[in-house]
């Protein structure tokens, strides 16, 4: 029994010395001695949670190794984390998602762009072969002018009007050295149909400078003048469009000047166009445009003359020249009949000794067996030959004299007002008061000449000139 108390005492002894107090992960069995000696003592040594002193650690964090509780675990799929690290990991999991969210938006966006400014390849229909094989030529030879001029009129042909400015960028850019007006026909056709009206303008009127005499042009860009609204240089342009051949370029100087509030003066180019073209006169919408110019103000003695019903000019048989006394505004002056001259025209000179003020007048360029002619159009209220009157006459004022003796032209501005009768062989010229004009008539004849889709007749080698056909 003594020895049994005398063990018990060491053992405590050995117990308090050792004071225990060491923290390993959960509960780990340590021996004190020897291990060879059997009298050596077994000890469980107990963890403690590191925030809590008196609760037992029942798991480590995975990420930072601390002792749990049951209470400070927190659970992050199978693994088992202090709320420290398990508040990083959940921001950490939250910036991430931000982060991937915030590269699917911008993604998202590029992609919206790119399908935005994608466009399905261009339909070219029939014309796809020679568009291809013109342009693979091409980059063989971008210098080509007339490769470069067949693309764009296939281009322009196919409504790929983009792809002809660009064509003739890339010809501008990499061969300055030889210059290509003639690609001008094609981009200004090209800015028309896209609307870019300025563009149009530009190349025109490089057009204009480099061939003043080509009166298509000035049609064209009298067009484009009156699509951005510039009423009074379409109409100076349309004035000098103005042919016995002209069609469209004068129901276009009619509607310009109709726009800018001058009914009467927009009725004298229908006239001109109807002089040349008289079966057109039964054309239903050369009709209603007449009808409404002669209702829009006082028209009447525009549309048609006055005074004697007929008229007889006598002159040598099979002479070359026709000389007339014609009075304007109560003066006489002396002029030459001339069928092919579009407007009546005198010298400065002349104008001024009949009181005539040009200064307020158009510029006009006037065709002459010379060569081209400079002057102004103005409007004279009313000319008289033989008793046949006709008012508000168109009359271009040059600066020099277009006969050796002075005499002024009568051309088609005041004659086409009446009715000719031309015979050379018996030296007669007949000028009658034509009839009145059917306005109340609507059915439309036959074979009338018009431009697809607006109506009004239209200059077919012009408009071909124009989309380089």
């Amino acid at each position: 029994m003594e020895n049994s108390s005398v063990s018990d005492a060491q053992n405590t002894s050995l117990n308090a010395d050792l004071n225990i107090e060491e923290r390993v992960p959960f509960a780990l069995n340590t021996q004190e001695g020897d291990s060879l000696n059997p009298n050596a003592v077994t000890r469980e040594v107990t963890d403690w949670c590191h925030r809590h002193d008196d609760r037992v650690a029942s798991a480590s964090c995975f990420d930072c190794t601390v002792l749990l509780c049951e209470s400070c675990i927190r659970l992050w799929n199978a693994y088992s984390l202090c709320s420290t690290c398990h508040t990083k990991r959940h921001r950490s999991q939250r910036n991430s998602w931000i982060a991937i969210t915030s590269l699917f938006i911008v993604i998202g966006a590029l992609l919206g762009l790119l399908m935005i400014q994608y466009e399905e390849p261009y339909d070219y229909g029939a014309l796809k072969g020679r568009i291809k094989k013109t342009a693979r030529w091409l980059e063989r030879e971008p210098c080509d002018r007339n490769k470069t001029v067949v693309l764009a009129k296939l281009l322009n042909q196919a409504g790929d009007y983009r792809r002809t400015l660009e064509v003739a960028e890339r010809y501008d850019r990499l061969c300055p050295e030889v210059p290509f007006s003639k690609l001008r026909w094609f981009t200004y056709s090209a800015h028309r149909e896209l609307s870019d009206f300025d563009a149009a303008l530009q190349d025109v009127s490089l057009l204009i400078h480099d061939n003043p005499d080509d009166l298509d042009y000035r049609w064209w860009r009298g067009r484009v003048y009156r699509s951005l609204g510039r009423y009074d240089e379409a109409v100076q342009d349309f004035m000098n469009c103005l042919t016995p051949k002209s069609r469209q370029c004068n129901y276009d100087l009619s509607d310009a000047l109709e726009k800018m509030g001058r009914p009467c003066d927009a009725m004298y180019p229908i006239q001109h166009y109807l002089y040349y073209h008289p079966d057109e006169q039964g054309n239903v919408r050369v009709l209603r445009r007449l009808k409404r110019l002669k209702a829009s103000g006082t028209c009447d003695s525009v549309l048609e003359a006055s005074g004697e019903m007929q008229a007889t000019i006598r002159f040598p048989e099979h002479g070359k020249r026709i000389p007339v006394d014609v009075t304007i505004e109560g003066k006489v002056a002396s002029f030459i009949v001339d069928t092919g001259a579009t407007y009546v025209a005198i010298s400065k000179h002349e104008a001024q000794r009949l009181g005539i003020d040009e200064r307020e007048g158009v510029p006009v360029n006037l065709r002459a067996a010379t060569g081209t002619i400079q002057g102004k159009l103005i409007t004279v209220e009313s000319m008289e030959l033989m008793g046949m009157k006709a008012e508000r006459i168109p009359v271009a004022i040059v600066e020099r004299q277009l006969q050796d003796d002075g005499r002024s032209l009568l051309g088609l501005s005041f004659l086409s007002r009446f009715s000719l009768d031309l015979n050379n062989a018996e030296g007669r010229l007949t000028l009658r008061r034509r009839s009145e004009i059917p306005l109340h008539k609507v059915q439309l004849k036959d074979g009338a000449h018009l431009e697809k889709g607006s109506g009004e007749p239209s200059n077919d080698a012009a408009l071909k000139k124009e989309i380089g056909m």
